[in-house]
């Protein structure tokens, strides 16, 4: 079987095409750091994540994500204005933006302060997430494994229950990942013959390059959010 589409295949495969097996925990590294950079190429709707929040103190309080990114959109979904339209509120920094403004929110630490909701009011928002780091697991614990002669998943444990089987995949791979593995198995192979000096890594890296212009091509994407 050929193991691809997780983050074990790829360390693996960066590994085997390199022949630096005592280089493991440096590609490790080289992995997670290609899938970031893929990531802020750009605002990708794969990324997105939207859900609702209600305010249970005002203002309201809400402790952010750890894989937050920033804002797409936030609505004050309980509150319109005098022609009938939802309330969009404005991100402001603490000081005078501020001042004579009904409806804003801000950041704080880990937190994001929306202001000018009542109690029990509704906040629909949608926020871009970073990708979670994946460990590296040795081939007879791997939780998730994706045959690329089959296309199909098995699982460690057995499972046959979707959610068990979507939890194992989610310890393993995502996204980026799953439809863009070649590329982040490129750009860590291209980071790896640089740090060891490899006449190859011009090249590696030029590659690397023409490969993440597909994923901008292949993907849907936004310019920008809100900070």
């Amino acid at each position: 079987m050929t193991e691809v589409n997780t983050f074990s295949a790829a360390v693996d495969d960066v590994v085997l095409r390199s022949g630096r097996p005592d280089r493991i925990a440096s590609v490790v590294g080289y992995v997670r750091q290609s899938i970031r950079e893929i990531e802020l190429l750009a605002h990708f709707s794969r990324s997105l994540v939207e859900t609702t929040l209600t305010a249970t103190v005002v203002p309201y309080v809400w402790p952010v994500p750890s894989n937050f990114r920033l804002f797409e959109t936030v609505r004050y979904s309980s509150l319109t204005d005098a022609q009938g339209n939802f309330i969009y509120p404005k991100f402001r920094n603490p000081g005078k933006s501020q001042y004579f403004q009904d409806y804003f929110f801000y950041r704080s630490l880990d937190t994001i302060v929306f202001s000018g909701v009542g109690l029990n009011d509704v906040i629909d928002i949608a926020y871009y997430q970073n990708q979670p780091k994946l460990a590296y697991y040795a081939v007879a614990a791997r939780p998730a494994t994706y045959s690329l002669e089959d296309a199909a998943w098995t699982y460690l444990s057995g499972t046959t229950d979707p959610i068990q089987q979507q939890a194992a995949r989610d310890l393993v791979t995502h996204w980026l990942l799953t439809d863009w593995y070649d590329v982040v198995v490129e750009g860590a192979i291209a980071k790896l013959l640089k740090a060891t000096q490899h006449p190859g890594a011009t090249s590696s890296f030029a590659l690397f390059s023409s490969f993440k212009k597909d994923v901008l091509r292949g993907e849907s994407t936004v310019i920008r959010g809100l900070q």
